[in-house]
């Protein structure tokens, strides 16, 4: 009886096949290596001083994901900058579904045809997330 196990050919073929899917795991994830995520301290040496920054999530403050940067006219959302007069309103509902628990979010609605509406993750906390909505309010209200 022949054991396919023992055949060198397809000991071979399989050594080639994990070191082929071990390649490309590697090209895959060395590029986001050599790119890493800009923080809030590079994005300000970048582009100045912010007038305040709304913090959405106390543990990861340094990450540009969990802050709304706020300038004169700009609001800077997940580093993407959004003109203050886009902006056409900001409120924050619960976003969890069923069998997960509450996750609020600061929703944004805007004038910009590729975001009409721009969610942003806030936790699990009622009261900080309204506290951050309000914050934000103070400099969408300004002219």
């Amino acid at each position: 009886m022949y054991n396919l196990l023992f055949d060198p050919y397809v000991g071979f073929g399989l050594i080639v096949i994990v070191l082929i899917g071990f390649y490309l795991y590697k090209i895959k994830y060395r590029e986001d290596d050599e790119n890493p995520p800009m923080t809030v301290d590079d994005y300000v040496a970048t582009n100045g001083e912010p007038v305040d920054m709304v913090v959405l999530d106390a543990t990861r403050c340094n990450e540009l994901g969990a802050v709304i940067l706020v300038y004169d006219h700009t609001l800077v959302v997940n580093g993407q900058p959004i003109e203050r007069s886009e902006v056409t309103g900001a409120t924050f509902n619960n976003g969890a579904v069923p069998y997960v628990d509450n996750r609020y979010q600061i929703v944004l609605t805007t004038t910009m045809p590729d975001h009409p509406t721009i969610h942003i993750p806030v936790g699990s906390e009622a009261t900080f997330a309204s506290e951050a909505l309000q914050q934000l309010n103070q400099y969408l209200s300004k002219p």
